[in-house]
């Protein structure tokens, strides 16, 4: 689906709906693609929720909630962008679990320049933190964007040198939430000469999980990663091991404590680089990859949705719903959905809602290339 203008009680229920306890970012995108719109999805929940057999069902999240952290965000100087918003990250809606809503505090038109991460140890050395200054400012003298995660170490001094060309810190709590307390005067001067952006609730403080997410924004929004001084097992490999995995470049910082994980990534196809220039070459080499960076990762049902679509009987849903429990557990092997709907002669767009429904309900696993298996 191609991005458009999203209305005024559209963009509350994105919000609404994507901070919904039990509604995550794939759920999200594939409701709003066979409903049409997330106002449809809301309206329509508590029928979908009575088909899916789920034991504990899901509740839209109150709109007094949302409207409350609308409030938050705009008096704490901060706005709430959607993947449909100009301000948007544009690489960043390549991958398929792009977060639908951001929360951007600072310059919020720095996010759709085209930019490189420079991530790299928390425990770095003298000489790393020297590394990540010069080459920040290096990058940014090509007039490319630094974005890095706002952490201790090799991220702080590679905000540090890019300051002055244009700096976005990715942060894995609510936009708010300032973590490390160290780095709070890097944040408010970050707020003011560059931005920071958040996928998270306003107020919600950083959380172990939350880092590889944080982590996925990073790769997915650049068109380049830099590591230097990265430890094996940490976050930052992560990191580099997303940017693989979106076809992104990779650069490694040559350097004599380099790991088995960093080697890794050179034997998969990083680059290992001695100096900046060798990486903005690379980089400048190839078009920015910004093709289909205006399609976002909704399945358009190519129908016209003007009122909210009648959800089955529920005796009708689970009857569906038993048949491709049925059908996939007599084949034992992951299954695409088109060979599911030939198989059971009946309408796409009942399969797909009854896919979500089984999905809600912990019954199948999706593939990462959209195929369904059951879970066993």
């Amino acid at each position: 689906m191609y991005r458009h203008q999203l209305t005024k009680e559209e963009r509350l229920n994105w919000l609404r709906l994507i901070r919904t306890s039990g509604i995550g970012i794939k759920i999200f995108y594939r409701l709003v693609g066979e409903l049409g719109t997330a106002t449809h999805a809301i309206n329509a929940l508590a029928d979908i929720m009575n088909n899916s057999r789920r034991k504990k069902p899901i509740r839209a999240l109150a709109k007094s909630k949302v409207l409350e952290e609308m409030e938050k965000v705009e008096n704490f100087g901060a706005r709430i962008v959607t993947i449909h918003d100009d301000e948007y990250p544009p690489l960043l809606r390549s991958i398929d679990d792009a977060p639908p809503v951001l929360t951007i505090k600072g310059n919020p038109n720095l996010c759709s320049k085209s930019g490189v991460g420079i991530v790299g140890s928390r425990k770095c050395s003298a000489y790393g933190t020297q590394l990540a200054e010069h080459w920040a400012r290096e990058m940014g003298k090509a007039r490319m964007l630094v974005v890095s995660g706002l952490a201790k170490g090799i991220d702080r001094h590679a905000h540090l040198g890019s300051l002055e060309k244009g700096t976005v810190g990715v942060i894995a709590g609510g936009i708010n939430s300032v973590y490390p307390q160290d780095n709070a005067d890097l944040y408010e001067i970050m707020s003011n000469r560059g931005a920071i952006i958040s996928e998270m609730p306003f107020d919600t403080p950083p959380q172990a999980t939350f880092f590889p997410r944080r982590n996925r924004i990073i790769s997915g929004m650049t068109r380049a990663l830099i590591v230097i001084e990265a430890r094996a097992k940490s976050g930052s490999l992560i990191t580099a091991r997303m940017s693989l995995e979106y076809n992104r470049d990779l650069f490694v910082v040559n350097h004599k404590d380099l790991n088995g994980g960093i080697l890794k990534m050179v034997d998969q196809g990083a680059y290992l680089v001695d100096h900046p220039i060798e990486a903005i070459k690379i980089i400048k080499k190839y078009q920015d990859p910004k093709a289909h960076t205006n399609i976002i990762p909704i399945v358009d049902n190519k129908r016209q949705i003007t009122t909210t679509p009648k959800i089955k009987p529920k005796h009708e849903a689970v009857d569906l719903q038993d048949h491709i429990l049925a059908l996939l557990k007599e084949n034992a092997r992951d299954m695409s959905v088109s060979e599911i709907i030939i198989l059971l002669k009946v309408d796409s767009s009942d399969v797909n809602m009854a896919l979500i429904e089984l999905e809600l309900n912990d019954s199948i696993i999706r593939g990462v290339d959209n195929t369904i298996c059951i879970k066993l």
